[in-house]
């Protein structure tokens, strides 16, 4: 069986099993009421971290850790990962023993740390040279390459079993964070190795498991999952770190990766992490503690549901992951600032949600509301409303543009336009009877806009004038810059009137582009993806604005993409195009 086929089937065969395994389990866990109970009483909602509000089983992770170890027996066999396995297992049964008759923190603390330095050192896994700035690789002294190997598993294993309080949080997060490493890995390695046998049956495994764990959850992975799936990031994070070095057979050599694009690739735990339990620090109470200080604690105090919260975090972790990513996918570009960026933009997005109290978002919308009220009839409420007008026919022009001038459309645009016109038409027949339709229509919209930016970047426009053929392209690329501008300025000017609240939206505009750029090339050059992925951007930024002041305006701009859509359509199936 060839390699590639054994990835597949692995992924297949731990799918099957975990979704198997799943039913069993609720059964046993049931007849021996090893349930996760709420942690709130006498209707104080405040009291834990908990947010569930009846027992739920929290023996899932049996089914994802045996479902990986059967398709590695199965089709994997790799002898070179023993040392892994021994202790990966051995992390298992100490969470699933907190389980079911709980473990005092300080004893898992210390088994860990134990466990994770001799399966670095067994393995080889401590990274002797890690790249922390461009083009600076700093060689460690074996004990620091021993530390920071176990610190890095130990801290793997903690952050993800904190960040795991809501319903698929730890599952997804953990997913975005595989699918992150792997394609690290296989831009700076350039072949498939080692890391994706563990990952195929692992993503399997995680898949089947969330199949039950998904909001309402029917089951938890508990901390036996959620310590062993840690344990597994943490390895698959050193065996990007120690690339560069001769490790037992794990791996090829290939380009170093720097510190910080691997840390990107699971910010959102790490820096949750961090921030809750240098909080406690202050408070004077242990950083083990529970409480209600994370950030989709936060997130669901500011207003979103349990599924918008979720939603929120999943696309934010991968548009991070994805900037910590651009500085190897662009070695030429001179993106080694991107990852701190990112982190930057976490960090704020922390601090800010933390200070949001319970029913803030109700207030916001009520000082919001009544400010409006004061300013409908004023000369700059009327100033405003044009310049609003002025950005959304920009946005018009930036839509219909493309399949007017931009000569001959492609079928397989054509029948790309079309699908994506029955998505953005069901949106808009679903929010005329659902108001509540924020997530899909943004989703919808970003589609749509991806398709139109590709044709309008086909082909340079031009125009017949006089017997001549002249370019319009400059005309619409100072479009997309004078929108830009214009959108910003905007924002300024009315941010004091009105409060952008954060929404699961905002989060799938901003990772949409950046997920274009990973894009392998040549199709990247092709299709000018690094162009449509700014252009997205801007383009993002425009519609949150001018919709966040009007529910209306999204309508109608979504009305004039479908338009556009099906002119794509007619021009690239059945050759439709307009004489000039």
């Amino acid at each position: 069986m060839t390699t590639e086929l054994v990835y597949i089937v692995s992924f297949a065969t731990a799918l099957m099993f975990s979704l198997a395994m799943v039913p069993p389990i609720l059964r046993f866990a049931g007849a021996f009421q090893l349930f996760d109970t709420p942690d709130h009483h006498a209707g104080n909602s405040e009291v834990g971290r908990k947010v569930h509000s009846k027992p739920i089983p929290r023996l899932g992770g049996i089914a994802i850790v045996i479902s990986f170890f059967l398709t590695q027996m199965i089709w994997i066999k790799n002898s070179s990962m023993q040392g892994v396995y021994v202790g990966a297992a051995s992390i298992f049964l100490i969470g699933l023993l907190d389980d079911i008759i709980s473990v005092k923190a300080a004893t898992k603390f210390t088994l860990q740390v134990v466990i994770a330095a001799a399966t670095v050192h067994y393995c080889d896994l401590a990274p002797s040279q890690i790249l922390i700035f461009p083009n600076k690789i700093f060689t460690l002294w074996e004990p620091a390459a021993l530390f920071l190997g176990t610190f890095i598993v130990v801290g793997a294993i903690n952050t993800l079993n904190m960040i795991d309080g809501l319903d698929g949080l730890a599952g997804g997060i953990a997913l975005i964070g595989i699918t992150l490493l792997c394609y690290l890995y296989l831009i700076s390695d350039r072949h498939l190795g080692t890391l994706l046998l563990l990952a195929c049956p692992l993503v399997g495994s995680i898949l089947g498991f969330l199949r039950y764990n998904t909001h309402p959850a029917i089951i938890f992975m508990g901390d036996g999952g959620s310590n062993w799936l840690g344990f597994m990031l943490g390895v698959m994070m050193l065996l990007l770190l120690s690339m560069n070095t001769s490790t037992v057979g794990l791996h090829g050599s290939g380009q170093v990766i720097p510190l910080i694009s691997v840390i990107c690739c699971l910010a959102i735990p790490i820096l949750d992490t961090a921030s809750v339990m240098l909080g406690r620090w202050k408070r004077g109470v242990s950083p083990m503690s529970a409480d209600r200080t994370h950030m989709h604690h936060a997130l669901l105090r500011i207003g979103l549901s349990h599924a918008q919260t979720v939603s929120a975090l999943y696309f934010l972790a991968l548009a991070i992951g994805v900037m910590g990513v651009l500085p190897v996918a662009f070695p030429g570009y001179n993106l080694d600032i991107a990852p701190y960026i990112g982190l930057t933009m976490v960090i704020l997005f922390v601090l800010g949600t933390s200070k949001l109290e319970d029913n803030s978002t109700i207030n916001l919308i009520k000082r919001r509301d009544n400010i409006r009220k004061t300013a409908t009839y004023s000369w700059i409420s009327r100033g405003i409303r044009y310049w609003e007008s002025i950005n959304r026919y920009a946005l018009y022009l930036i839509f219909i543009a493309g399949p007017a001038f931009a000569g001959v459309v492609r079928p397989t645009m054509g029948y790309a336009a079309i699908a994506v016109a029955c998505l953005l038409a069901s949106s808009i027949v679903a929010s005329m009877i659902r108001r509540s339709q924020d997530f899909i229509d943004a989703a919808c919209l970003a589609l749509a806009a991806m398709v139109l930016l590709i044709v309008n970047n086909s082909n340079l426009m031009s125009i017949e004038w006089l017997g001549n053929r002249v370019s319009i392209q400059p005309i619409y690329n100072a479009l997309f810059g004078f929108l830009a501008i214009s959108t910003l300025a905007l924002f300024i000017v009315t941010a004091k009137k009105r409060y952008l609240l954060v929404k699961p939206s905002d989060f799938l505009f901003l990772t949409i582009p950046l997920v274009l750029l990973l894009i392998p090339e040549p199709m990247r050059s092709e299709y000018k993806i690094n162009v449509i992925s700014l252009r997205s951007i801007i383009i993002f930024a425009s519609v949150r604005t001018l919709a966040s002041r009007s529910g209306h305006v999204l309508t109608k701009i979504k009305g004039v993409a479908l338009a556009a859509l099906l002119f794509v359509y007619l021009a690239g199936v059945y050759g439709l195009k307009i004489v000039y």
